[in-house]
C-alpha cells in the first residue's frame, strides 16, 4: 500500500493558502520547480487533477477541494501526536542560529518574549555567518536559522526583505574623506559584496580600515569615528547617524532574510519557527530609530 507524504501535503496546502507556487515554495523552503514537481507526482499518483493553473491564478478542482480538507486533518493529527509524545513536561532545548548583526534585533525578542510564552522550551542562540549556519542546519547540528540569502538564492522560507543603510558616528564625519574608510565584516559576510559593488559602481574610492567577525567590534569602530559601515535597517540604533546619497553614498540593494529548518525538526523547533513567522508578519521586531543624517 502506498501512503501519503505529509511533506507533499504541506506543500499542497501552502499553494492553496498563498495562491502561488512561488510563494508556497518560500513558505516550505523549496524552489518553484520542486513545488511543481511535487504536485505533478501527487496528481499522477492519485490520477486526478487537484489544481487549475493559469498564468495568474491557482484554484482548486473538486478533487483538490476534497483533498484540502483531508490534508488539514492529517497534518493536525500529526501535530497532536507529536505534541502528545513530546509533551511529557521536560524542558526542551531549541538551537537557533543567526548572524552576529541580527543578535540584537532577534535575540532579545526570542529569549524573552518566546521563552515567556513557552517556559518548557529553552532557546540556545548560535551566532555564525549565514553560509556556516546553512551547513549546520543541513547537518541537523542546529534546529533552525535566520540567514541572509545569497544573490538569486531561494533556499529557506523568506521572512522579510531588509534595507541596508549606510551609517556613521553621530560625532564624526568619516564620509567626507577622499577615500571612504570602511568598517566591515570579513569576506564570508554576504552583505559585504553588495557594499563594495555599490561603491565601485558609483566610482567612490574606498579603503577598509577595520575588519571583524563580531558586531560589537564593528560598532566600536563606527562609534569611535574610524569609519562608516552598512547595516540592516532594523539593526540601527539611536547611536547611528544615517548616511544617504546626499552624503555621497550610493544606494544599496535589499537583503533577503530567510528561515531555514533542519530535516525532522522537533515540535519545539516548529513552535519557535511559527513564532518567528508571526513576529516578522506583524512587524514586531523593529529596532529603535537611528539618528537622521546630518543630525547630532
Amino acid at each position: 500500500m502506498q501512503h501519503f507524504d505529509l511533506d507533499t501535503l504541506a506543500t499542497f496546502l501552502a499553494i492553496v493558502d498563498t495562491g502561488s507556487f512561488t510563494q508556497a515554495g518560500e513558505r516550505v523552503g523549496k524552489s518553484q520547480a520542486a513545488v511543481s514537481t511535487a504536485m505533478a507526482r501527487l496528481e499522477d499518483r492519485l490520477g486526478v487533477r487537484l489544481l487549475n493553473r493559469t498564468a495568474r491564478t491557482v484554484s482548486l478542482t473538486p478533487a483538490g477541494d476534497l483533498l484540502c480538507g483531508r490534508a488539514r486533518e492529517l497534518l493536525e493529527i500529526e501535530r497532536r501526536i507529536v505534541e502528545e509524545l513530546g509533551g511529557l513536561g521536560e524542558r526542551r532545548q531549541v538551537r537557533l542560529g543567526m548572524p552576529d548583526d541580527y543578535l540584537g534585533l532577534f535575540g532579545t525578542c526570542v529569549m524573552e518574549k518566546f521563552s515567556t510564552r513557552h517556559r518548557d522550551i529553552s532557546v540556545q542562540v548560535v551566532c555564525e555567518f549565514s553560509q556556516d549556519l546553512e551547513q549546520l542546519v543541513a547537518r541537523g547540528d542546529i534546529d533552525l536559522a535566520i540567514v541572509t540569502r545569497r544573490d538569486g538564492d531561494r533556499q529557506g522560507e523568506l521572512l522579510k526583505r531588509e534595507k541596508q543603510i549606510w551609517c556613521a558616528s553621530a560625532h564624526a564625519r568619516p564620509e567626507t574623506a577622499a577615500e571612504l574608510p570602511l568598517a566591515l565584516f570579513p569576506e564570508n559576510c554576504r552583505a559585504r559584496p553588495h557594499i563594495l559593488r555599490a561603491l565601485e559602481t558609483a566610482h567612490r574610492p574606498w579603503r577598509i580600515v577595520w575588519v571583524s567577525s563580531h558586531m560589537q567590534s564593528v560598532q566600536s569602530a563606527v562609534m569611535m569615528g574610524f569609519g562608516v559601515t552598512a547595516l540592516p535597517q532594523s539593526a540601527l540604533t539611536f547611536e547611528h547617524r544615517v548616511l544617504t546619497e546626499a552624503d555621497g553614498l550610493p544606494p544599496l540593494p535589499d537583503l533577503e532574510l530567510a528561515l531555514m529548518t533542519a530535516p525532522g525538526i522537533s515540535l519545539a523547533g516548529r513552535k519557535l519557527a511559527a513564532f518567528l513567522r508571526a513576529e516578522f508578519g506583524e512587524g514586531a521586531v523593529a529596532a529603535p530609530r537611528a539618528v537622521e543624517a546630518g543630525i547630532g
